[in-house]
């Protein structure tokens, strides 16, 4: 009658016969099921499966009298039986849980602001418009593929008109038309700062790449409208400051795709910068690159 036995007394039946001239070594890696069997007159070793072919299966008898005889089927060899009674250790998997932090510092996105419409009156050269955004301080989440930030910005951004049209301002009102008759064109731009919170997910699938989106409140401060043209041959300048009743909070959309510490984001805000009824009404779409984002 055959009994099933530890994997420890097989190993000294079979050690008895290591000395022989016609062992026999076998190697299967992973194997997804190893039987050891004793009876009175042999042990056998029936492994099932293998790392790269679920189908395979090898059969090894030591006889306790005579030869050894050896009978397999299969040809991926790859299971020592040295390692047969080897402890395995079974990988660590990765916590659910956000435990590693890390703080945030020194990140800077410069992009090329779009405007989206205001119209052909906002007729500006391509790269004349610009936004940057340097992260101050922030702190970061991180379980595995997946991690949280929260961050806190300072940025500017510069609209810029070309062309025939400028920002006209009465003292109170903003508006986009054209310059004064009997002045030549100059450049006409409206600055805005802020500062930015944001709150960011970002998941890295593979190797270094990552895909990072979520929204950022923008707090305006310290509007700027300039002005410069000619007329009569000399050049005129106007700087206004105060009085301009732009949105103090706007919400934005960011997402971005990198590799390492070197982005490719879009930024879409949804919201004027001028409060409605006191400046043209346009969307800003933003494309630029991130360095340490």
């Amino acid at each position: 009658m055959k009994k099933h036995l530890l994997l420890l007394s097989a190993l000294t039946a079979i050690s008895a016969f290591a000395s022989q001239p016609n062992d026999t070594i076998t190697d299967v890696r992973q194997p997804q099921r190893v039987l050891v069997t004793q009876t009175d007159n042999a042990v056998s070793i029936d492994i099932h499966g293998s790392a790269t072919d679920s189908t395979y299966r090898f059969n090894y008898q030591v006889p306790t009298k005579g030869t050894s005889l050896v009978i397999e089927s299969g040809n991926k060899w790859d299971f020592s039986l040295t390692q047969l009674f080897k402890t395995q250790t079974k990988s660590k998997k990765p916590s659910r849980h956000f435990s590693n932090r890390k703080f945030l510092g020194g990140g800077l996105n410069i992009g090329f602001n779009h405007f989206v419409g205001a119209g052909r009156e906002a007729d500006n050269v391509a790269g004349s418009s610009f936004d940057a955004d340097l992260t101050i301080l922030g702190i970061k989440i991180e379980n595995h593929l997946h991690s949280f930030m929260l961050t806190w910005s300072y940025g500017w951004s510069k609209y810029r008109l070309d062309g025939y049209n400028y920002f006209h301002f009465d003292g109170s009102r903003v508006s986009i038309g054209p310059y004064p008759e009997g002045v030549q064109p100059g450049r006409s731009v409206f600055r805005l700062n802020r500062h930015s919170i944001n709150l960011f997910y970002r998941y890295e699938p593979k190797g270094s790449w990552s895909v990072t989106f979520g929204p950022t409140l923008n707090l305006h401060v310290r509007p700027r409208i300039y002005n410069q043209y000619w007329k009569d041959g000399m050049l005129q300048k106007e700087f206004h400051k105060h009085n301009i009743h732009y949105n103090p909070a706007t919400v934005s959309l960011l997402g971005a795709v990198g590799y390492n510490d070197f982005h490719f984001y879009v930024k879409y805000n949804p919201a004027s910068v001028f409060q409605k009824g006191f400046g043209p009404q346009f969307q800003t779409l933003t494309t630029g690159v991130s360095l340490f984002f």
